[in-house]
């Protein structure tokens, strides 16, 4: 089961690695993006670009890449309660 999980983990954070850089590339050349938008659907906040698009698989690769730690460093039985 850990190592399944490991695995997919290790998937889960390459596929988020190639879609944050193929978005980077693609919306990389602009400065500003939106970060936030009002009830009518007009953005309302900007932010760096670069930050934008990392931040949010940023936080996921590194949350994966936790949980596949825990499953490897928790002992089997702890894990299951």
């Amino acid at each position: 089961m850990a190592a399944t999980v490991i695995v997919i983990a290790i998937a889960g954070v390459a596929v988020l690695f190639g879609l944050a850089l193929r978005t980077s590339r693609r919306f990389g050349r602009f400065e500003q993006l939106p970060t936030h938008f009002d009830l009518r659907g007009r953005a309302d906040a900007f932010g760096p670009a670069r930050v934008i698009l990392w931040i949010v698989p940023g936080i996921l690769m590194s949350t994966l890449a936790l949980i596949a730690a825990i499953m490897v460093i928790v002992p089997r039985e702890a894990q299951n309660g």
